[in-house]
């Protein structure tokens, strides 16, 4: 008879204690990163070398823009800055040697103060022009889109031939997705969130596939305030080299 009831107060006390017992939650899959990459610049789309599904690293080429009228640009940008840059050498070379003769008395203060007025205005031209061909030159590194991270390819919505415009937010040339990390986003009551802490190790299931994952962030206020028993997004990372698509189904287990 002791036996019998030591089992039924021991069902009832794990049954009634949730908190002390391993949780398992469902949830979702979510991209830890999604980026939406568009043109910096104005003109016609070369070449797209990506296509959704692909795997790319960082620094891949995805997609290229028209170059011709930005290499004008830079080339016209280059010859006037070595143009300002040799006059700055002569002028900078006049001014010291009118310097010099000032000094010495041999020439008047109105011929010095004109070799120093040419002097301002020619180093003011040739800032100008260095600054026109760092920004040549950084507009043509934008006529070709690289990969930032690692990453999934979501979508291509622009094709080749396509004009594209600078910074377009609702066309992007390519969207990604990061590989590699996850999120596993599940929403708890507020006796769990509350146990919870950043950093806690938790196992994330994907279908029958178990990935060690790491809450990130628990929220600190509810879904919907109103709700009589509030509940708390989590998320949770966990790490993957395998493709696994936003929104899939998830469920964690807490400890």
């Amino acid at each position: 008879m002791k036996n019998i009831l030591y089992s039924v107060v021991t069902f009832v006390l794990v049954g009634l204690s949730p908190v002390v017992m391993a949780d398992i939650v469902n949830g979702q899959v979510q991209w830890n990163q999604r980026v939406e990459l568009g043109s910096g610049i104005t003109g016609r789309v070369t070449a797209v070398h990506v296509k959704a599904g692909d795997l790319v690293a960082s620094g891949d080429l995805l997609a290229e823009i028209d170059r011709q009228l930005l290499e004008i640009r830079f080339s016209k940008a280059a010859s006037t800055e070595r143009r300002y840059a040799a006059e700055l050498f002569d002028r900078q070379a006049e001014f010291d040697r009118n310097e010099i003769l000032f000094e010495e008395g041999s020439i008047a203060a109105m011929e010095f103060q004109r070799s120093q007025l040419e002097l301002t205005r020619i180093e003011t031209a040739h800032a100008i022009a260095s600054a026109d061909l760092r920004k040549a030159k950084y507009q043509l590194t934008l006529a070709t889109i690289l990969a930032p991270f690692h990453a999934w390819v979501v979508e291509t919505p622009v094709d080749p031939g396509e004009f594209v415009v600078a910074d377009e937010p609702d066309r992007p040339l390519v969207v990604l997705a990061q590989s590699g990390i996850y999120v596993a986003r599940i929403v708890v009551p507020l006796v769990l969130a509350e146990r919870l802490r950043p950093a806690t190790d938790v196992t994330v299931l994907v279908g029958d596939t178990p990935y060690p994952g790491q809450v990130s962030t628990i929220a600190l206020e509810p879904v919907d305030s109103a709700a009589a028993m509030p509940e708390y997004p989590v998320r949770v990372t966990f790490q993957t080299d395998r493709l696994i698509r936003s929104g899939t189904h998830c469920r964690v287990q807490l400890p």
